[in-house]
């Protein structure tokens, strides 16, 4: 094996660990951010897509977000009512 410049050994595995586990989760929080300004942009070229509502309300709801996720269901279902189906239970689960 080998160490590193602070001491630990190339042993350590619960070091390497953690700091990949580090790195993916700010890889995954720039990711959603990413995905969200996407959406938005997709939005801002075509008000009616309500598809882009539907996904960005998917992350909203991840990241905790559920008053701008029932926001953007709600105009997503005004634009297309046959999406109610798809998201009401969406809707429902925040409510609970």
């Amino acid at each position: 094996g080998f160490s590193y410049s602070d001491g630990r050994d190339s042993r350590d595995g619960g070091v390497v660990a953690e700091r990949i586990t580090t790195e993916l989760v700010k890889l995954k929080k720039f990711k959603v951010i990413e995905r969200i300004e996407d959406y938005s942009n997709a939005i801002e070229i075509n008000l009616k897509d309500d598809g882009s509502y539907y996904n960005r309300g998917i992350i909203y709801m991840g990241k905790g977000e559920y008053d701008k996720a029932l926001n953007d269901w709600n105009m997503a279902i005004k634009l297309k009512p046959e999406l109610q189906t798809k998201i009401q239970p969406l809707i429902d689960a925040i409510k609970d």
